[in-house]
């Protein structure tokens, strides 16, 4: 139970506040929403209506990280809480 509630703090402090530019926020909104599909940056960036590279300059700007890394750690958080609840086995989780 420890590891699950430090898995879930330390995915806490990966977003910290920042004024966000709405890019950056449609981006974090539809990787949330999509994360359990194997989604790219480049279907990303597409989606928000800009290319892949000045995407990518920009979510590490604001977030501090690349978007592929923001996007594994949704992943790391989401499968922490679903470890929590009895009702998913393991596999499912994967």
């Amino acid at each position: 139970n420890e590891i699950f509630i430090e898995c879930f703090q330390e995915n806490e402090k990966l977003q910290p506040y920042v004024a966000e530019n709405k890019y950056v926020q449609q981006a974090r909104e539809y990787m949330s929403s999509n994360f359990h599909k194997p989604i790219t940056v480049r279907e990303i960036a597409a989606h928000i209506g800009l290319t892949r590279n000045y995407f990518c300059m920009l979510f590490k700007q604001y977030m501090g990280k690349s978007p592929q890394e923001y996007l594994a750690d949704i992943r790391v958080k989401k499968a922490c809480l679903y470890l929590e609840n009895p009702s998913f086995s393991i596999a499912e989780i994967a």
